[in-house]
């Protein structure tokens, strides 16, 4: 069956706003008085800090001096309100069980959420958008950042929280929603792959989606499978410095908008692959296996899963750099923080799949064995 969540080519799924319109919408829908307002990065979506110096609804008693978000999603998105209502359900659920994460707001009609009628961008038509209001948590988006091994580890080990807290939430519609941002369609990359230009890059990425088709898709029904976060990278990671230190602590977890029911091993695979983009080339590996000991110390995944985490992992850098170069040549004004780490992760796509799997695993495995941790793989007996 058709996945009709899952964007296609030529679409123009992007919002457009400007920051009087940010205001209206903050004050007919939330009754709230707007003071300023600040754009933030970005995919597909349009996001904007708020400085609130008044609410008018019971539903925000209390104004906030640090603000809020308001998020605009992008039209195909919009369209599935019952999978957006499920992300909200699940940041409560994960908020509750101490995971911080920024909360959604009730609207004044106490709904998590709005549908509101917008201009696309770059386009001549209007479409329907979701809007949001979230807490908004002061700090530092990981990006840019010193990565220590705490840090790391640290970071994997709420991944594998969250995963935990999850593990009984099952929302119905996240069986069949997906975008193309789950790794589930890196085979559907094909159609994208005329936007990347450079002959040697593309081979490079046909390389991993076919390898991806014929070893990962076939073994499916083998890997454990529940809802995850599926978008664990360095601008949804926030931190804040340690008191009196100069090291980072991690502060929470951003943006539940790729969530679905999917591979866990595909949580990790995502989450490795935007750790080994921020650490030095030459410690990519070493970087990535302590956020993957932090998972694995609160969250086991089989042999099964490990297997096929290589794969998993250039799965998503291969996504990654597909969908960046689409997402250019569809909204060009956006290519600063669309290409923001382009060169670097064509670079560690490079090394990852030119380093033997076997080699690979057994930096991993040196890694955990620090925390008496292990793949348990039979290639590492060898």
């Amino acid at each position: 069956m058709e996945n009709n969540s899952v964007l296609k080519p030529g679409h123009k799924i992007r919002p457009d706003l400007d920051h009087n319109k940010v205001t209206e919408l903050a004050r007919e829908l939330y009754g709230l008085d707007v003071a300023e307002v600040k754009e933030l990065n970005s995919y597909d979506d349009k996001n904007f800090w708020i400085r609130v110096v008044h609410s008018n609804t019971s539903n925000l008693e209390e104004v906030s001096s640090d603000g809020y978000v308001l998020k605009v999603l992008n039209s195909l998105d919009s369209k599935y309100t019952d999978a957006v209502e499920a992300q909200n359900e699940m940041i409560l659920l994960v908020h509750d069980s101490g995971v911080p994460t920024p909360r959604p707001l009730k609207n004044k009609s106490n709904q998590y959420l709005s549908v509101v009628e917008l201009q696309a961008s770059g386009a001549d038509f209007k479409s329907k958008y979701i809007v949001r209001v979230f807490e908004y948590y002061p700090g530092q988006i990981l990006y840019g950042a010193p990565y220590t091994t705490k840090l790391m580890y640290d970071i994997g080990k709420m991944a594998g929280q969250i995963d935990n807290v999850c593990k009984d939430f099952r929302p119905s519609v996240y069986e069949t929603y997906k975008r193309i941002w789950s790794l589930t369609e890196v085979p559907k990359l094909d159609q994208f792959l005329d936007y990347v230009t450079d002959p040697v890059k593309r081979k490079l990425a046909e390389d991993v989606i076919q390898t991806f088709k014929e070893q990962v898709v076939p073994v499916y029904n083998t890997l454990q499978r529940g809802v995850i976060h599926g978008d664990l990278n360095e601008q949804n990671i926030l931190i804040r410095k340690c008191e009196g230190k100069e090291d980072f602590q991690l502060s929470a977890i951003l943006d539940f908008g790729d969530s679905t029911t999917s591979y866990y091993v595909f949580e990790v695979g995502i989450l490795l692959a935007y750790m080994m983009l921020e650490a030095n080339i030459t410690s990519a590996f070493e970087t990535a296996a302590h956020a993957l000991a932090g998972y694995l110390s609160v969250f086991d995944l089989h042999q099964g899963d490990l297997s096929v985490l290589r794969e998993s992992v250039a799965g998503r850098l291969a996504q990654s750099l597909v969908m960046g170069n689409y997402s250019v040549a569809q909204d060009p004004d956006n290519s600063d923080y669309l290409l923001i780490t382009a060169d670097k992760t064509w670079t560690v796509l490079q090394l990852l799949w030119t380093t033997p799997k076997s080699d690979l695993y057994r930096q991993f495995e040196n890694v955990l064995q620090q925390y008496n941790l292990s793949m348990k793989l039979d290639m590492l007996k060898t």
